[in-house]
């Protein structure tokens, strides 16, 4: 039961379940044991009405007739937010000693996990130097609050490092803050500055530089011969990444690529790009929008990456 948990202070998924009920019990509030399965399990109880449906337990808290579905085991959870693991999943939920009801976990929207990165930068005696801050929302600050938990300093700076480099492995982060680590209602914010050594192409009177310092899923296409079975995402997703290229003094722009874009229903991306008389802003996105890539999904998926890769390629070109 709870007090045995509590004096253990420890358990599993059972015991976190039985300890949250009954503290909500003693606080007036009315919840339910609730049994389910992980996403591992392909099972609904719809489907094959047996205890080989579930591994998890949880707690159910039903708010204006509306199932919140409440996983102690889940750290960084918050109560609109099930655990990854189970979403899409149907719910056990014991009403009582002698009723039940099966509840679907919802799948929760790629737009409430977002991550949007947004940076300033210019060119410093053939160097980039610039300054960013990124915002983590849903399970994407979820998944990096565990990264970062307990973390010192120096391995912080790592995680940092890696998370957020941009263009070659000369990128380095010079200095950064991590707020709202704590917090289960703000997201996680990172502000940091950087530098990018070789990374800029002049020849002549021109200059090369490709803005498209954040390369996510580059190459990440399938091997339709190899691959039989499904890819599984861990979540829905949306990720944003905003640019603005400072131009240096008595440089002008003589190329921008055109507008690059792949609108798919369970994913895609765009890219397209601003420019003003003293600088150059790139607007890009990349969503995906579904736990499970079906084989059917394979080929489409695979022309996306490489109108991604085509559109990563593309360079500006300045005129000094």
């Amino acid at each position: 039961n709870g007090s045995l948990v509590c004096q253990k202070r420890y358990g599993d998924c059972k015991d976190m379940a039985s300890i949250l009920h009954w503290m909500m019990k003693l606080a007036g509030v009315k919840s339910h044991f609730t049994w389910i399965g992980t996403r591992d399990l392909p099972y609904q109880y719809s489907e094959l009405p047996t205890p080989n449906v579930d591994n998890h337990m949880i707690t159910t808290y039903y708010h204006n007739e509306k199932p919140l579905f409440l996983d102690a085991t889940g750290r960084y959870a918050t109560i609109n937010y099930p655990t990854s693991m189970i979403q899409g999943k149907e719910a056990l939920v014991a009403i009582d000693d002698q009723n039940f009801k099966i509840e679907k976990v919802p799948v929760i929207a790629a737009d409430k996990n977002q991550l949007y990165d947004s940076v300033g930068y210019t060119l410093q005696n053939s160097e980039i130097v610039g300054s960013g801050i990124a915002l983590m929302t849903g399970y994407q600050k979820v998944f990096q609050n565990y990264v970062l938990e307990g973390l010192t300093a120096e391995k912080q700076s790592k995680v940092v490092n890696s998370l957020f480099q941009k263009g070659n492995n000369k990128f380095n982060i010079e200095t950064f803050d991590i707020l709202n680590l704590e917090s289960k209602i703000k997201p996680l914010t990172f502000n940091y500055s950087f530098k990018l050594q070789d990374y800029v192409n002049e020849i002549d009177n021109e200059i090369y530089i490709n803005l498209n310092l954040d390369r996510s899923l580059l190459n990440q296409t399938i091997d339709l011969e190899k691959r039989k079975l499904p890819i599984e995402h861990e979540y829905l997703y949306e990720d944003t990444f905003v640019s603005y290229f400072k131009l240096p003094d008595g440089v002008t722009t003589s190329f921008i690529p055109e507008t690059a874009a792949f609108d798919h229903e369970k994913f895609g991306f765009s890219i397209h790009y601003e420019t003003t008389e003293s600088y150059i802003k790139q607007h890009k996105s990349i969503y995906v929008n579904t736990l499970l890539l079906n084989r059917e999904d394979f080929k489409p998926w695979n022309e996306m990456i490489n109108q991604l890769n085509d559109a990563y390629r593309e360079a500006i070109i300045l005129k000094t």
